[in-house]
């Protein structure tokens, strides 16, 4: 099977490796290998004697990092479904955010005030958290996932979020509801271009241990989709869950994906309506983009750093 239309299936999706090692997010064009179920398969002996005394979170400290709202909702939907699905109850938020917890089942805990938590949700992910993270994590190691996305399309993204008039109450303003898009744009930039940092940094103080996801790809179609959760899934959970598991967690996070058809009065189409733009707002935007030249030329460097240029 082979990832939709990417020209390999590992190449910026799965596990990306240190940036010290050799580049390898580049591979010659193959068929997309799906090692899950067959790695899983053939570790079933041990997954069942492992799976008799401890789960994941007893071998690994988990981070599931994210930065911008639409990878924020799609990460915390599959990973949320993930873990409670093998039995987890208890994480935590590095940072307080309105978004809630993964799992927990008793309210809210900063992952500062219970540091018991192995698993640990970060909706600004950065460097400070992986090394954090990973630091803490013991002899098990830590498995990370963390989004990313094209700063440029963020910044787009936002300016026609706000200006359609979701989340009029909060921030940026108002008024963005009335500005055109480069105006608009230059309000958001201030606060995006210090988020759009912190991602960069992050994904540069990627190892072996972090799979990143690119949320243009993820969300490219369906077939992306299920190729790439399935990579993930058996980087996260690899000889730690049954196969059976391992195909519950796949079949359960395709409610995530948005490119599935679903009924009209579906919750994923409310979705739909509610957090993803017009289209023509958000290629007026990338189209004037580069007439706020001391912008661009911040988002530009970031996109090399994060090699989408």
């Amino acid at each position: 099977m082979r990832c939709g239309r990417l020209r390999t299936c590992f190449a910026w999706l799965i596990l990306l490796p240190s940036a010290a090692s050799s580049d390898r997010e580049e591979l010659p064009d193959a068929e997309c290998q799906v090692p899950a179920v067959n790695l899983l398969q053939a570790r079933l002996d041990q997954t069942l004697s492992i799976q008799d005394v401890q789960k994941p979170w007893d071998v690994h400290m988990y981070l599931v990092g994210t930065t911008h709202k639409a990878g924020t909702s799609l990460l915390m939907q599959v990973m949320g479904g993930a873990f409670r699905s093998l039995g987890a109850t208890y994480s935590c938020q590095v940072m307080p955010n309105v978004w809630g917890e993964l799992v927990t089942e008793d309210g809210n805990h900063t992952c500062a005030d219970s540091p018991d938590a192995k698993i640990r949700f970060d909706i600004d992910v950065t460097q400070e958290s992986l090394e954090t993270v990973r630091e803490l994590s013991g002899p098990g190691g830590m498995r990370a996932v963390m989004s990313v996305r094209d700063p440029a399309a963020m910044l787009a993204s936002a300016y026609c979020y706000h200006h359609r008039g979701e989340e009029y109450d909060l921030w940026p303003y108002p008024e963005i509801t009335s500005m055109g898009p480069a105006e608009g744009m230059r309000l958001l930039s201030g606060e995006l271009l210090r988020i759009f940092g912190h991602m960069t940094e992050a994904f540069e103080a990627r190892q072996n241990d972090t799979f990143v996801v690119r949320y243009e790809n993820i969300t490219r179609s369906s077939e992306d989709f299920d190729c790439i959760l399935r990579e993930m899934m058996a980087f996260l959970f690899d000889g730690l869950i049954t196969p059976e598991e391992h195909e519950h967690i796949l079949a359960q996070a395709q409610e995530a994906d948005l490119n599935r058809r679903t009924d009209t009065n579906s919750t994923k189409d409310q979705y739909r309506a509610e957090h993803t733009n017009d289209e023509e707002c958000e290629k007026t935007a990338m189209l004037v983009l580069p007439s706020l030249v001391d912008i661009y030329a911040n988002i530009t460097k970031l996109q090399r750093r994060l090699h989408y240029a």
